[in-house]
């Protein structure tokens, strides 16, 4: 999600998003795939089970796996709070919850427009969970947002599908209906079973944001899945109508206005 959040900065990002994740989860499977096996035929069974820092004790050079650590969580952490501004920043401009979000939709003090005050706000935040200190707490509800985000994607690309939406075309060739429900349906599962209290509060807190919208938010012009639903069930049973089996009991009037 970082590539699609920064998706702006892009210069093709049709192109460099599905070629960069696929890639990246491509080098991060053989990664972990090349530690697994190597790490299995090498180490004891109770060094595995009882110390999750034997890759220090067990390397050619002990600081190798602190800098891969420390590099490792400053690009996620970066990468995500980038990500985190740039969805802030947009739905500041769509101006989907009013004047409280709509000073983070400024760019000022950057020559690249970069929304500082957004980034500003989603720094504080992540500095305020991780004060809290129990990380292994919090963790939890953090997947389960992320875990949310995709389920929603894979959603909305479901739904996109099923209404034939003449704009919706995307180029990779496995892409489908029943891949994207697939995808929908496994999130919402890995969600359930990592944490059920967790999953349930965040299916909650997305359906709260989801009806503050809907009842308090503008008029939008972008055009709602929701909308190529319904016009494309009303065009199937529209040429599922048979003249032929028309009917005194089944009629109903036709005004037909003359401009």
């Amino acid at each position: 999600m970082a590539g699609a959040n920064m998706s702006g900065d892009l210069k093709n990002p049709s192109f460099s998003i599905p070629v960069g994740t696929l890639g990246a989860c491509l080098f991060t499977f053989v990664i972990y795939a090349v530690i697994m096996l190597f790490t299995g035929l090498t180490c004891s069974r109770s060094l595995l089970h009882n110390n999750y820092n034997y890759m220090l004790y067990i390397n050619v050079w002990h600081p190798f796996v602190t800098i891969g650590v420390l590099c490792a969580t400053l690009s996620s952490a970066l990468s995500t709070l980038i990500g985190a501004s740039r969805v802030l920043q947009a739905v500041s401009q769509d101006n989907l919850f009013g004047f409280v979000l709509r000073p983070f939709s400024i760019m000022k003090g950057s020559k690249r427009d970069n929304p500082i005050y957004a980034l500003l706000l989603s720094w504080i935040m992540v500095q305020a969970i991780i004060i809290i200190g129990e990380l292994n707490t919090v963790a939890p509800y953090v997947a389960m947002f992320f875990l949310l985000s995709y389920s929603m994607v894979n959603l909305a690309c479901f739904a996109l599908c099923v209404a034939s939406t003449p704009n919706y075309r995307p180029t990779f060739r496995f892409h489908s209906w029943h891949t994207a429900l697939l995808g929908f349906m496994c999130s919402v599962a890995v969600m359930f079973f990592i944490n059920p209290l967790a999953a349930g509060l965040a299916i909650g807190a997305g359906i709260l944001l989801f009806v503050i919208v809907s009842v308090i938010g503008p008029a939008t012009h972008w055009g709602e899945v929701s909308q190529g639903l319904i016009y494309h069930q009303v065009r199937k049973y529209l040429l599922r109508l048979d003249i032929r089996k028309r009917h005194v009991k089944l009629w109903r009037p036709q005004v037909i206005l003359t401009v």
